[in-house]
């Protein structure tokens, strides 16, 4: 299950039970005045599907850190602390595959974009050559991946929220 530290009720945040009994987060949840900002940090940042799932690590931080600023910084020990928690709580081995791979690909869109092409003897025209060769094989199995994660993270979803029974999810295999 993926848990949930907050709910949104008439157009405001409700404290939910896990924020009161998750350590690390009622921590989070004693030493600011106003927690919110953290919570929404802390949740941006470790929802499986949040909205800002499509940057990279450095853009999300730093569009979630001016998105909803606070008394808190990433450096503060609660946070760090409530943060390792919601990423070990919010992933499983497939997600985390998922994520390595996610970044792996930015890493080489910016490689390719960036990269001096060189030939002869010891150039790197022969690599990029079979980078560019592998491209639709390796965008195949990230899609593959990616559909396998969200078929996964769907099965949590339900269990968590309670809208299916057992025998529903055996068939999903």
């Amino acid at each position: 299950m993926i848990p949930k530290i907050f709910q949104i009720e008439n157009g405001r945040i409700v404290i939910d039970e896990n924020i009161l009994t998750i350590p690390e987060l009622k921590e989070v949840y004693n030493h600011y005045d106003d927690p919110i900002p953290a919570f929404l940090y802390l949740k941006n940042m470790t929802d499986p599907e949040g909205p800002y799932n499509q940057l990279d690590e450095v853009e999300k931080e730093e569009s979630i850190l001016f998105d909803f600023p606070g008394e808190y910084t990433v450096e503060d020990s609660v946070i760090i602390r409530a943060l390792d928690k919601l990423r070990q709580l919010n992933t499983s081995e497939t997600y985390r595959y998922y994520l390595a791979n996610k970044e792996l690909l930015d890493k080489l869109s910016t490689y390719a974009r960036t990269v001096d092409v060189t030939d002869g003897k010891n150039g790197n025209l022969p690599e990029l050559v079979a980078l560019v060769k592998s491209t639709g094989k390796t965008i195949q199995e990230y899609n593959i991946l990616k559909k396998e994660t969200e078929k996964e993270l769907k099965k949590l979803r339900m269990i968590g929220n309670g809208h299916s029974s057992y025998d529903e999810l055996e068939g999903d295999d």
